[in-house]
């Protein structure tokens, strides 16, 4: 009897390590895959999206330039790993406010299934089924494609939830879901964002910085037709200063786009692109402050004429200036501009644009407020070479004066005082 039961015993072992056995080969079956939201599937590490050409619709523009008109981006479901798998179940959250997104099967499944449905507002699901079975990832191919329409400037983010991956065992005619591990997108589509480098200027990087102004003022004072001009430089127009709404050209770089320029570099400087559409805006200010430009005291050096630019009232409140003087080209040629109080500090940008016989004096503040508490400040020098001697006026004139507050509103402002002698 006794060996009887040593004998069933010994069957027993047997038996729980054949199930042991073929429960571990099941479970040897799946491995771990990582499925990456990427803008490229040949690098599945690019997971944020930027401005970049092509990206408008309507116009076709040159290799390093790119219009805001319905701005198109693409994302790619991308897998990394040895698993092979046969089914995907994808949920995807995203910002609707500031993109939406649809989506087609990518080139991973060669026969399939392909089905699509906004469950709620910004949540996305996709179901995708092979028709052959089960198939292996292959770098450089992708599961799906996901179109991204950009509605307004910001950072959102773009998020993989519920997916599920299955495997199907054919043995045992069942299907295996697949461990992952997910690596979610973002678009940062910021006004401003024009380079990665001073060299790549064919998409932006998440950035507005000094690569930025470098490329951007190499194209200030430009208009449509000039061969210089750059749609994707034109970020606003008079009265369309809303960083987080699309910008509405107008066909020149000035004065205007200047000052949207300063608003996203300033918030890039604060870190405040890193968040969805926080404005920062300050609260409007209800006085009747005043502000008034006039030109000083001319330094002359030889045929060389320095002219200063005074700006003075309540100048702790200016974000922005817009300054207009006028010569008489028989008598000067315009040479440059130099610093002043203003363009001397690290916390404004400046430019300058010639149109005719006007030289515009161009300044926006990074950082709010941007000027000091006195009421006069040098907003800089427009230096002149003086091609023949005048003993009347001098023949220079402030003929415009425009500034902007705090929240980029038309302050109140004067022309003190209007020519030299």
């Amino acid at each position: 009897m006794k060996k009887i039961i040593n004998k069933l015993k010994f069957i027993n072992i047997i038996i729980f390590l054949i199930v042991l056995s073929a429960l571990n080969g099941l479970d040897a079956q799946v491995s771990n895959l990582n499925v990456f939201l990427t803008t490229d599937p040949n690098i599945i590490s690019d997971t944020i999206a930027y401005p970049i050409v092509g990206m408008g619709t309507g116009i076709v523009y040159g290799p390093e330039d790119w219009t805001y008109n319905s701005p198109k981006l693409s994302f790619y479901i991308a897998i990394n790993g040895s698993q092979s798998l046969f089914a995907a179940d994808i949920s995807i959250r995203y910002n609707k406010d500031s993109i939406n997104l649809s989506a087609e099967a990518g080139n991973l499944f060669n026969q399939y299934y392909f089905d699509t449905i906004s469950t709620s507002p910004g949540i996305f699901k996709i179901n995708i089924v092979s028709l052959n079975s089960n198939v292996t990832p292959v770098a450089g191919k992708f599961l799906i494609k996901i179109n991204i329409g950009v509605l307004k400037p910001g950072y959102s983010k773009i998020l993989l939830e519920n997916t599920d991956f299955r495997y199907f065992d054919e043995q045992h005619n069942n299907q295996i879901q697949i461990p992952l591990t997910n690596h979610n997108g973002a678009v940062k589509f910021y006004l401003g964002d024009f380079a990665r480098s001073r060299i790549i200027l064919n998409q932006g990087d998440g950035d507005v910085n000094f690569k930025d102004a470098s490329v951007f003022f190499q194209h200030y004072g430009s208009t449509v037709g000039d061969g210089i001009y750059r749609a994707k430089y034109d970020i606003a127009s008079p009265g369309n200063l809303n960083y987080n709404e699309m910008p509405v050209p107008d066909g020149v770089i000035d004065f205007w786009d200047l000052v949207m320029f300063a608003i996203g570099y300033s918030k890039e400087g604060s870190g405040l692109l890193n968040n969805s559409y926080q404005k920062n805006e300050i609260n409007i200010m209800k006085n009747n402050n005043k502000v008034y430009c006039s030109l000083g005291t001319i330094i002359r050096d030889g045929n060389k004429v320095r002219v200063p630019v005074l700006i003075s009232g309540d100048i702790k409140e200016i974000h922005a200036i817009n300054v207009g003087v006028a010569f008489d080209k028989d008598f000067f040629e315009f040479t440059e501009i130099q610093k002043g109080e203003l363009i001397n500090s690290e916390n404004v940008i400046s430019a300058h644009k010639l149109q005719g016989n006007i030289v515009y004096l161009n300044s926006a503040t990074l950082r709010n407020p941007g000027f000091s508490n006195s009421n006069e400040i040098n907003a800089g020098y427009i230096d002149f070479t003086e091609k023949k001697r005048n003993n009347g006026d001098l023949k220079i004139s402030l003929v415009s004066f425009e500034a902007l507050d705090l929240n980029n509103s038309i302050l109140t402002s004067e022309l003190k005082y209007h020519s030299q002698k």
